[in-house]
C-alpha cells in the first residue's frame, strides 16, 4: 500500500507529516472527503464564511499531487 499525505491550507498551513496507508485511489478519495468533513465541522468557520478558500491537497509518498478539495463560502452583504 502507498502512503498519502493530507495537507490543509487555510489561514494557516497544516502539513500532514504522518500520512495514511491506503490501498487505492478510491480509498484516498473517501478518506479526503471524511477528513475534510471532520475538519470543516470543527472549524469556527470565520475565515471560510468571509470568502477565504479552505483547501486539502493530497500527495503520495513520492510528493505527487493526487487530488485537491476546495471549499469557499460567502454570505451576501445584504443578509
Amino acid at each position: 500500500m502507498r502512503r498519502y499525505f493530507f495537507h490543509v491550507y487555510d489561514h494557516k498551513t497544516i502539513l500532514d507529516d504522518v500520512g495514511s496507508e491506503l490501498p487505492n485511489i478510491e480509498a484516498v478519495r473517501l478518506e479526503a472527503i471524511r477528513a475534510s468533513a471532520e475538519i470543516l465541522r470543527d472549524l469556527d468557520g470565520q475565515n471560510l464564511w468571509q470568502g477565504h478558500e479552505w483547501r486539502m491537497v493530497v500527495v503520495d509518498d513520492g510528493g505527487a499531487e493526487v487530488l485537491t478539495l476546495r471549499f469557499q463560502a460567502s454570505i451576501p452583504a445584504a443578509v
